[in-house]
């Protein structure tokens, strides 16, 4: 099958429970064929109970984001939460007698600990350990498979002209998020141990400089004049809001009301307004228009689109937006009042960068299941292509992914973050 995030075997083997990514959800199925549930978030670690009737799984709410709660469903769908929302989940099996689930999820940043959780939501820790715990597999006698870790994310600049990398992580999870037109300053999250429970905002220097923290929250892009960093409250309860903080002087503000639940955020040129995709009133993903001095929301598109950072046009008069379903991209008037219009060349994979200078390309990302990773220029006229650069980390050990990718307005400079893993596989006996 094609499209598979997961899979498990029934307990006799005849059958399998798949997750499959379509229509820009992943959808529980079991046996395939039968959908159970879907999320717009992602589904992790799903296994079938040892008495076949219930499939237990962490429930991640959002895509790019190992958060999660513990979560069952009956095989008609019913579904059951058993844990709070975790910081990091990450690993989850049937206890070796079916009457837990054991799962490996931590507070703060990823230093997991071994739980259980029963089914009416006793929970226990079952071990800890100096490190990041993920749990793979039980079987009878209190064995389990798992690692034993150390995870983290590093964030680096390279140039289009010159040689050489430069390290810019500050923390352990400094995951980017933006980069100033003039290609001089970086914003990113820091969110792992350093981070703390609510994750946090920095702006940093390419010259080396100390980072500055901002506040709590997920960076999400830097406004054009780098007097704002639209970010969000994650670690809540939906709705989600769009925050602002400010790089100077001032406090942070909360820019959306509650009945936005947002996803993400891209800046007009004048700095004066967002296009955030966002849902709204229990509504399909949309993309609206935000002034920041506080106006109502203006939606621009029909339900089934989202937009990327940095996807409006130097001349501020369209943006890009891509719909989930298919993964094809529309050039859109922000003017509203008139259906998007294709936009040629790009592929599924593409992951808008910014708009060229001139107006007449866009720059995209590739990074996902690539050995390498990749910035090309794409016509909007033509859907001509042509490579700007393509590299790897200057220091390859570990390096398991890649997470996101910024170039600056004259092509120059590039800042990434990409992940590094490094760790043990142990069969542990004798746990209870």
């Amino acid at each position: 099958m094609k499209d598979v995030a997961e899979a498990d075997w029934s307990k006799d083997g005849s059958q399998l429970l798949v997750v499959r990514v379509e229509r820009g959800k992943e959808i529980l199925e079991y046996p395939i064929g039968k959908e159970i549930y879907d999320t717009d978030g992602w589904i992790g670690n799903p296994h079938i109970s040892p008495d076949g009737k219930q499939i237990a799984f962490v429930q991640h709410p959002i895509i790019s984001d190992d958060m999660g709660v513990i979560t069952v469903t009956d095989l008609s769908g019913k579904t059951k939460t058993l844990t709070k929302m975790w910081t990091s989940a990450r690993g989850m099996a049937w206890s070796p007698e079916g009457a837990e689930i054991w799962f490996t999820a931590s507070d703060t940043g990823s230093s997991r600990w071994l739980h259980a959780v029963t089914l009416d939501g006793h929970e226990r820790v079952i071990a800890a350990v100096p490190g990041e715990m993920i749990l793979y597999d039980t079987a009878k006698g209190g064995r389990a498979l798992l690692t034993e870790s150390s995870e983290r994310v590093e964030l680096a600049s390279v140039s289009t002209v010159e040689a050489g990398e430069r390290e810019l992580s500050w923390l352990d999870w400094s995951l980017f998020a933006d980069l100033s037109p003039d290609g001089k300053t970086a914003l990113f999250s820091e969110a792992g141990e350093g981070g703390g429970p609510k994750y946090s905002v920095y702006l940093r220097k390419l010259d080396g400089s100390p980072a500055v923290r901002l506040g709590d929250g997920t960076a999400i892009a830097l406004s054009p004049d780098g007097e704002w960093v639209a970010a969000f409250d994650t670690h809540r309860d939906p709705p989600i809001p769009t925050l602002l903080l400010p790089t100077g002087a001032g406090q942070t503000r909360k820019l959306t009301a509650d009945k936005l639940d947002c996803r993400n955020a891209a800046w007009l040129p004048d700095s004066k307004g967002l296009l955030i995709t966002a849902k709204e009133g229990g509504k399909g993903v949309r993309v609206f228009l935000q002034p920041i001095d506080g106006g109502e929301p203006h939606a621009l598109t029909p339900e089934g689109y989202a937009a990327p950072k940095n996807v409006v046009a130097p001349d501020g008069k369209t943006f890009v937006a891509r719909r989930p379903a298919d993964g094809k991209r529309f050039l859109w008037p922000i003017s509203g009042g008139e259906s998007g219009q294709e936009i040629p060349g790009l592929e599924p994979a593409d992951v808008m960068v910014r708009w060229s200078a001139d107006g007449q390309s866009i720059l995209t990302y590739q990074g996902a299941d690539r050995k390498t990773l990749l910035i090309t220029r794409v016509d909007v006229t033509t859907g001509k292509r042509q490579v700007v650069k393509e590299w790897t980390p200057a220091d390859r050990a570990g390096v398991t992914g890649y997470d996101s990718a910024g170039i600056s307005a004259d092509g120059k400079t590039i800042v990434y973050s990409y992940n590094r893993v490094v760790g043990d596989l142990y069969l542990v006996n004798g746990l209870k």
